[in-house]
């Protein structure tokens, strides 16, 4: 029994190790779908990137790039974004606790629905983040105005697949922000992402919010189709609203 324990204290950091890599795996499929499903999508609407409003056209960006309209979560379901591209396979404490918010297995894009719809905010608060501009002024958080935009190179975000930064800069990345709200950190070498959460961290998920603490890799999508994983050196702040947002 001795030798059986030793054996296993041995092999657990081994296996955690083996499964996390597949779950960053698995996120970044997720995030190859999400880039040909936009570079669809944009073909099919006059190179326009996935923006889609609610009935009464709010896109909702004012605040953080993970808030999103209802009808994207059902716009984007004829281009193979089903329930599974939503949450991040590394954070699957978000998609146990959803399930257990709406009281049953969430399998369609209906029933996540339904799960956003039962919070009553009227709008997705989504695991992963949007960058294509929305509607609005440019004073929005999100978009990507000279002050408040992504703070490397000045850089902005594509709006269609005719933009020059459409393969420079992600459309859709894994949430990364903050743990406190209205604790806004603008560090552009983000040294420390300690007191961030989201991503791909290895710490146990705390939260339905992001998950554990401490990312050590990002998944990003881009207009061109293209997806990709970065390690937590090339992670940098991008927005601010109700919290600070990184990718």
């Amino acid at each position: 029994i001795a030798i059986i324990a030793i054996l296993a204290a041995i092999l657990m950091p081994v296996l955690d190790k083996a499964r996390f890599r597949a779950e960053e795996a698995s996120c970044l499929s997720n995030f190859h779908q999400w880039g040909a499903a936009a570079n669809l999508y944009a073909d099919e609407n006059q190179q326009r990137l996935p923006v889609i409003p609610d009935a009464g056209g709010q896109f909702y960006s004012e605040d953080d790039p993970n808030d999103v309209s209802t009808n994207l979560l059902v716009g984007m379901q004829p281009y193979q974004i089903n329930v599974q591209q939503w949450f991040c396979p590394v954070r699957e404490a978000a998609f146990t606790l959803a399930e257990q918010s709406l009281g049953r297995p969430i399998v369609t894009i209906p029933d996540l629905l339904a799960y956003y719809q039962s919070l009553g905010l009227g709008m997705v608060q989504a695991q992963h983040c949007w960058w294509v501009p929305r509607g609005g002024s440019a004073s929005l958080h999100v978009t990507a105005s000279i002050t408040l935009s992504n703070p490397i190179n000045n850089a902005r975000w594509a709006a269609r697949l005719t933009d020059t930064c459409v393969n420079a800069n992600p459309i859709v990345t894994d949430m990364i922000n903050n743990a406190s709200v209205g604790a806004h950190i603008f560090d552009e070498n983000m040294a420390d992402l300690g007191t961030f959460q989201g991503g791909h961290p290895l710490l146990p998920a705390n939260s339905a919010r992001g998950g554990g603490l401490n990312p050590i890799t990002v998944s990003r999508a881009y207009g061109d189709g293209h997806a990709e994983q970065v390690p937590a050196k090339q992670i940098n702040w991008r927005s601010y609203g109700v919290y600070t947002t990184c990718y």
